[in-house]
């Protein structure tokens, strides 16, 4: 069967539920609603007997309009999505309430296929994999084929991100999702996309604080209860009107906590809370013990005492439990606030005031880091759904940049050539001044007014440039440090550039997050990369130019430098004041040292070095001082070079390699 062009994206949730269509090659998510403006379903099913079975808010409004004697025949089913593992007639439902919505889709001509398309759904970070494969055989029972299922938290994330509430980079350096629904308490860290940490409880969720506002309602209403069982609400009333009850009381207590809250509850049948507020709520949510009617349905629905052991030594301090939860996981886990760039909450119990007051003080933070969309309920549905587009074009991106990075190696060579030999430059120039102008110059025209012999006039040029070995060192700390400060910025700007030009962002990998953690995703991009580099090779690439220049410059005791310079013309000119005496009897290299040795009186060097003749000469030294110390260089810096250049090339194919979704937000 030819698939179609939409994909499906489903948050099974246990209070709601959302169904999300989305081009396949088109990241624009469209919400499937069955009644229109209901954005999102109430996950709840009213069996009829032989009568087809009815879903979401229609199944509510059935229920709450059928008489008593129609409800006899009825049977309504809440927060099935928990137990499906532990329970038989959770998992029916589950069934049912999937393969229902196919059909009253149908019925209502909206295009609707998943049998057809690829279908993803969210699942807890933290669900067991026994959750997991029950869950991906109950949507292929229900007709929704082979699901992918793909961790809630990274649906979260992508629905953020999507929308432009944070940005990539804040992606990039640490995200925690908080998953607070109906069924669970879910935290996920994440980096680019991916859960590197979970945990959570999956007996900590937002029922029990339905059963807390369940048990205040009849404590404000003592005759309410026996009226329940009477016509069978007490179900609807407990995981119905009192999470109806509990949703309205956060928004107001979000407002204004000083209030005092007062609502008609369900249909008004039983009466309703007058004037509660939040200390109360408080001393209620600190000493929480289940009802007797929450206790009786677990005990049917869960195989597990798990929940019954919980509450064994008496009372539950509920916020502490959060609290808890959300404290240990991070100490577990060596999270630190520092490493947590933004929180994402999501689950319809993340409006509540405590869970923002928590995240707070645990991790201390301002309150502005902590985002939420208006549709809770919506963001991770609508997140998976833009997921495939994404990919596909993160693919698309991937192969382009392959297919150019060889050239663009080459390119990214060229420029650190160039940004190399500027550095060289600014560095011969410095040692030119600093030896050459400031301390050989001063030697010779000393040489020339004093007199002496060329040997000592090197030795002398040998002890002073030993002496400037610290000097040197600096001036080339000195100009590496302005390279390795403005490179690997000029290198980062042109990666960036290189990956928009082929329709994706550059985001380099976060890398190690913290001294002394476990965290470390990858490299640290090429700003870090190299900045780093250099920071590493600095002193070191110093200390071996230095070394290389003196001994290049002197030659045992003696000035190799520039034998062809100026102590070279001047040996060359006593050979021709001596009439060629040395020369004729022990040949020129002989006759060369011979020369060094001969005491030269300061009016001889007066006669064969006139000041025209020594300028030219000294500007002539200098440049062949300038070569040498090019060459020393160049021979200096080769194996660090090559070791860069290596760098370069698999940082790039890091960076390809990387490439996510999030490249493409």
């Amino acid at each position: 069967m030819m698939k179609n062009k939409h994909l499906y994206a489903i948050d099974f949730g246990t209070c709601n539920s959302y169904f999300c269509r989305c081009a396949v090659d088109e990241a624009q998510p469209e919400s499937i609603q069955l009644v229109e403006g209901e954005d999102g379903l109430a996950t709840v099913l009213l069996h009829r007997g032989d009568r087809e079975p009815l879903i979401g808010n229609t199944a509510i409004e059935e229920w709450g309009e059928a008489t008593e004697s129609e409800r006899t025949g009825y049977d309504f089913r809440f927060n099935f999505k928990p137990d499906i593992v532990t329970n038989e007639r959770a998992r029916r439902d589950a069934v049912l309430f999937l393969k229902t919505f196919i059909l009253q889709a149908q019925r209502a001509s909206i295009a609707f296929a998943p049998d057809r398309a690829e279908v993803l759904i969210g699942v807890p970070s933290e669900a067991a994999s026994s959750f997991s494969e029950r869950l991906a055989a109950i949507a292929g029972e229900a007709g929704y084929g082979s699901p992918t299922l793909i961790d809630e938290p990274k649906g979260a994330l992508l629905h953020h991100l999507w929308r432009g509430d944070i940005t990539a980079g804040d992606a990039s350096r640490g995200t925690l999702v908080v998953d607070f629904g109906g069924g669970t308490c879910d935290f996920a860290y994440m980096t680019r996309l991916e859960v590197r940490h979970s945990w959570g409880d999956m007996l900590l969720g937002g029922r029990l604080y339905d059963d807390l506002f369940f048990q205040w309602f009849l404590e404000l209403n003592p005759t309410a209860e026996a009226g329940m069982r009477r016509t069978g609400d007490t179900f609807y009333y407990l995981w119905h009107a009192c999470r109806e009850l509990k949703e309205k009381f956060s928004r107001a207590m979000m407002q204004d906590r000083s209030v005092l809250f007062t609502r008609v509850v369900g249909r008004g049948n039983y009466g309703g809370v007058s004037n509660i507020g939040w200390d109360e709520f408080v001393a209620r949510a600190t000493a929480y013990t289940p009802s007797a009617t929450l206790a009786r349905y677990l005990g049917e629905q869960c195989e597990s005492d798990a929940w019954r052991d919980r509450f064994a030594a008496g009372p539950m301090d509920l916020l502490d439990w959060f609290r808890r939860t959300l404290a240990d996981g991070l100490e577990g886990n060596n999270i630190r606030s520092s490493d947590i760039e933004r929180v994402i909450l999501t689950g319809g119990s993340s409006l509540w005031p405590m869970v923002k007051d928590t995240l707070c003080e645990v991790l201390h933070l301002d309150q502005e880091r902590i985002i939420r969309s208006n549709r809770p309920f919506a963001s991770i549905a609508e997140g998976l759904a833009v997921l495939r587009p994404l990919q596909r074009r993160t693919s698309e991106s991937r192969n382009s940049l392959l297919g150019e990075q060889a050239r663009f190696l080459d390119e990214m060579t060229k420029m650190i050539d160039g940004e190399f030999v500027k550095v060289v430059d600014v560095v011969i120039k410095s040692l030119l001044t600093l030896l050459f102008d400031n301390k050989v110059v001063p030697l010779l025209r000393r040489f020339k007014s004093e007199g002496g012999t060329i040997r000592h006039l090197e030795e002398r040029i040998a002890v002073m440039m030993r002496a400037a070995e610290p000097e040197m060192q600096s001036i080339l700390t000195r100009d590496l440090g302005d390279l390795a400060a403005h490179l690997p910025t000029m290198l980062e700007k042109r990666m960036a550039a290189w990956f928009k030009s082929h329709g994706t962002t550059y985001l380099p990998d976060p890398g190690t997050i913290g001294i002394d953690t476990p965290h470390n995703f990858g490299t640290h991009g090429l700003e870090r990369e190299f900045s780093s580099f250099f920071d590493d090779i600095q002193h070191t690439l110093a200390v071996g130019l230095v070394g290389a220049i003196v001994a290049s410059v002197c030659g045992g005791g003696g000035l190799a430098l520039i034998a062809s310079g100026l102590p070279g013309i001047i040996a060359g000119l006593v050979l021709v004041v001596v009439s060629g005496y040395f020369l004729a009897r022990h040949g020129r290299k002989l006759s060369l040292d011979m020369a060094k040795d001969q005491n030269l009186p300061p009016g001889l060097l007066k006669v064969i070095l006139p000041d025209m003749v020594m300028s030219r000469q000294l500007k002539r030294g200098r440049e062949e001082f300038r070569k040498q110390i090019l060459e020393a260089i160049k021979e200096g810096q080769a194996g660090s070079r090559s070791d860069l250049t290596k760098r370069i090339s698999a940082n790039i194919k890091h960076e390809i390699d990387s490439l996510s979704e999030l490249n493409q937000l």
